[in-house]
C-alpha cells in the first residue's frame, strides 16, 4: 500500500491502487495490530493488513536485520496466498485466492476504516477453511463456488486438532 502515511483513496499509490482483481493492497501493523505510522491506508484502495513492524529479514551484503514497512507485510500475504494456492485442486485463479485471503481475515476494531476489510490476515484460518464448511474456529462457513475446489490433507490435520485449536485460539490467532 506504500509507506507515505497517506490515505491511498485520496492519493493513490501504484501499483497497489490499480482497480484490478489480481491485486491485493496490503498495509502494515505492529505487534499490537496498530497501523504503523508510515503505512498508507484507505477503505477503497487498501484491502487488508499484515505484520510489518520490525520483521527480521535479509539485507544487502549478506546480512540480516529488522525492517519495517508495507513491503514486509506484503511478504506475509504472499506466503499465505501461496499456501492457499497449494491447497487448490487444479489451476488456482488470482481472484479466488484473493477472496479466500479476505474472507478468512480477522477483523480488528482498530483497523476498521483503515482498509476495505478492517482486518489482519490469518494464515491459520486461510489454510484450514476447506470445502467441508468449517473454519479454524470450528464455525460453519458459507461455501462459495470458488471455495468448493479447495481441499487437501490440511482437512485431516484440522479435524485432528479442532478442539485444541478452539481452546487455544489465543495462541494460534493474531490476537
Amino acid at each position: 500500500a506504500g509507506n507515505e502515511s497517506e490515505n491511498a483513496d485520496k492519493i493513490p499509490y501504484y501499483p497497489a491502487s490499480y482497480n484490478v482483481s489480481n491485486i491485493i493492497s496490503v498495509t502494515a501493523v505492529d505487534d499490537k495490530t496498530q497501523l504503523i505510522p508510515v503505512a498508507n491506508y484507505g477503505t477503497h484502495n487498501v484491502h487488508i493488513a499484515a505484520p510489518g513492524y520490525k520483521i527480521f529479514s535479509s539485507l544487502p551484503k549478506n546480512r540480516y536485520g529488522y525492517m519495517t514497512g508495507t513491503s514486509q507485510a506484503t511478504a506475509f500475504v504472499s506466503g499465505i496466498a501461496a499456501l492457499i494456492a497449494s491447497q487448490k485442486k487444479g489451476q488456482p485463479q488470482a481472484d479466488e485466492i484473493k477472496e479466500k485471503l479476505l474472507v478468512t481475515s480477522e477483523e480488528k476494531d482498530q483497523l476498521i476504516g483503515l482498509s476495505q476489510m478492517g482486518s489482519i490476515v490469518n494464515a491459520l484460518f486461510a489454510v484450514t477453511q476447506v470445502d467441508t464448511g468449517v473454519n479454524a474456529n470450528g464455525d460453519e462457513v458459507l461455501i462459495t463456488e470458488s471455495q468448493d475446489q479447495f481441499s487437501s490433507d490440511i482437512e485431516k490435520v484440522f479435524f485432528a486438532n479442532k478442539s485444541h485449536l478452539r481452546s487455544n485460539r489465543s495462541l494460534v490467532s493474531q490476537k
